[in-house]
C-alpha cells in the first residue's frame, strides 16, 4: 500500500519599486484582535501554532492570543497591538501540524530584547521549515531531508548523508557525502518558505531545517535582541544538517543592536555544512548596528503598505490529482497520516496545476518523489494545455510500497 502526501510549493517572480514613504505603513485592517504580547523577565511564551483559527488572515482572532491560520497562504498569522521582550525574555513555538510558517503583524511598536526562536530542534524544523530525513536499519536506506532542498540519505557503506540547501548548497568539506537538494526561494523571501532538511543516515535522522518568520511592525521596531532560524547542527558525522531558514522584518523606523541569523553550524570534525537560509530587511529608515547578523540581507525600502503576500501575478503550483484522486486543498505532507492513500503501484499520472508560469520552454517544472526508505527522483513533467496565464503539467510515476511525498518545483532555465 502506498500513501502520498502531497504539497503545494510555489515559485516567485517579483519585480517592483519602492512606495511612497509614510510614518506608519498599512499592514491590512487594524485589527490587535491578540492584544499586546508582553513578555516579561525571565519568562519564554510558547506559541502553539495548532490552537491557531482557520479563518483569513485579515480576520480577527476568535481567541485572543491564538492567531488565525489561511490556508490560502499557507502562514499562522498573530495580530498584536505591541509587542515588549525584556533581555531574559524568550519567544519560542509548536509547530503546526502542517508545517506553517509564522507572521507576527504589530499595529504599534516593537521592542525586542529577548530572543525569538524559530530554529529547528534535531529532526524537527522550526515552523515553516522542513524536517529532516528519517533513520532506517543497518538493511534498510533512511528518506531524503524534507523540502525542496532536501538532503539525499546515505546510500551505500561509508557514503554519509547530504546536507540540506537553501540560499546556498549544502556541503560536507572533508568526507564523501550524497548529494543536497538545489538552491530555491528568492531575495525578497515570497512567498514566506523556511529551509530544508538534512539526508538521513540508516541509524540516525537527518536534521530539520530553519523555520520562516515574517515580522511586520507599523511603527517602530528596536531590536537589541536576537530573531534565529537556523537549522539542525550535525552531531553524528554520518548523517545531514538543515540549512538555515528564513527570516523577513517590515517596519517603518528600524533601530537596534541585535541580531538576525538563518544559518547552519557545524561541530568541529564533521565539516557537515547545511546551506544558508534567507533574511529580508524592508524599512523606510534606520537599520541595525550590530555585527550578528548573518547571512548578510537583503534591504528594501517598506514604503507606505507592506507588501505581505505573492500577488496574483506571481507563479504558483499545486499538486492537482494522482491518478484519480484529488489532493486536499491544505495538504499535510507529512510522514504520518497520509493525504491520499492509493492500493496498488500504478503507473499513476500526477497533474500538476501551474499559475503564472512561461510555457515557452524558458521554464521547467519537476515533480520530486521522496520514498520513507531511500533517495528522492525528480521526474521532469511535460506541459499538457494551456498557457502562461494557467497550464497543466503531468508525469508518470510508478510507486513501491510504503509511505513518501511529492512536491512540484518551477524554476527559470
Amino acid at each position: 500500500m502506498t500513501k502520498l502526501f502531497p504539497r503545494l510549493l510555489s515559485a516567485s517572480l517579483l519585480i517592483g519599486g519602492a512606495c511612497a514613504i509614510n510614518a506608519q505603513i498599512a499592514i491590512g485592517t487594524l485589527d490587535s484582535s491578540d492584544g499586546s504580547l508582553v513578555v516579561g523577565n525571565f519568562t519564554t511564551k510558547t506559541f502553539n501554532l495548532n490552537e491557531a483559527a482557520v479563518s483569513n488572515w485579515d480576520s480577527p482572532a476568535p481567541v485572543p492570543g491564538k492567531g488565525v491560520y489561511d490556508n490560502t497562504y499557507f502562514a499562522t498569522v498573530y495580530k498584536f497591538s505591541s509587542l515588549s521582550m525584556v533581555s531574559t525574555s524568550n519567544i519560542n513555538f509548536i509547530n503546526r501540524s502542517n508545517g506553517s510558517p509564522v507572521v507576527f503583524l504589530i499595529q504599534g511598536n516593537a521592542v525586542i530584547d529577548g530572543n525569538i526562536n524559530l530554529s529547528a530542534n534535531g529532526n524537527l524544523p522550526g515552523p515553516g521549515g522542513f524536517r529532516g530525513g528519517l533513520f532506517g536499519s543497518l538493511t534498510i536506506l533512511g528518506s531524503a531531508g524534507g523540502g525542496p532542498g532536501g538532503g539525499q540519505p546515505n546510500l551505500t557503506s561509508g557514503l554519509n548523508a547530504g546536507a540540506g540547501s537553501y540560499a546556498t548548497l549544502g556541503s560536507r568539506t572533508n568526507t564523501l557525502s550524497a548529494v543536497s537538494g538545489p538552491v530555491y526561494g528568492n531575495d525578497r523571501v515570497i512567498p514566506l518558505i523556511g529551509g530544508s532538511g538534512g539526508g538521513a543516515h540508516q541509524s540516525v535522522n537527518g536534521y530539520g531545517g530553519g523555520g520562516a518568520f515574517l515580522l511586520v511592525v507599523r511603527g517602530t521596531l528596536t531590536l537589541n535582541g536576537t530573531i534565529v532560524a537556523n537549522g539542525g547542527i550535525d552531531n553524528f558525522q554520518s548523517t545531514g544538517a538543515g540549512s538555515g531558514g528564513a527570516v523577513r522584518i517590515i517596519c517603518d523606523q528600524l533601530n537596534g543592536v541585535g541580531s538576525v541569523t538563518a544559518f547552519c553550524t557545524t561541530n568541529v570534525g564533521t565539516g557537515n555544512v547545511g546551506g544558508q537560509g534567507r533574511i529580508r530587511i524592508e524599512r523606510n529608515s534606520g537599520t541595525l548596528s550590530g555585527a550578528g547578523t548573518f547571512p548578510p540581507p537583503s534591504y528594501g525600502t517598506a514604503g507606505a503598505v507592506a507588501k505581505l503576500w505573492p500577488d496574483s501575478t506571481d507563479p504558483s503550483l499545486k499538486v492537482h490529482t494522482v491518478g484519480v484522486l484529488g489532493v486536499p486543498a491544505d495538504p499535510l505532507g507529512g510522514m504520518n497520516a497520509p493525504d491520499i492513500e492509493i492500493t496498488n503501484e500504478g503507473p499513476f499520472n500526477v497533474v500538476v496545476h501551474a499559475t503564472n508560469v512561461p510555457t515557452d520552454s524558458s521554464w521547467s517544472v519537476v515533480l520530486k518523489s521522496g520514498p520513507r526508505n531511500g533517495p528522492y527522483i525528480e521526474t521532469p513533467m511535460t506541459l499538457s494545455s494551456g498557457n502562461q496565464s494557467f497550464s497543466v503539467w503531468s508525469a508518470s510515476l510508478t510507486f513501491a510500497e510504503g509511505l513518501r511525498t511529492l512536491q512540484a518545483r518551477a524554476f527559470k532555465l
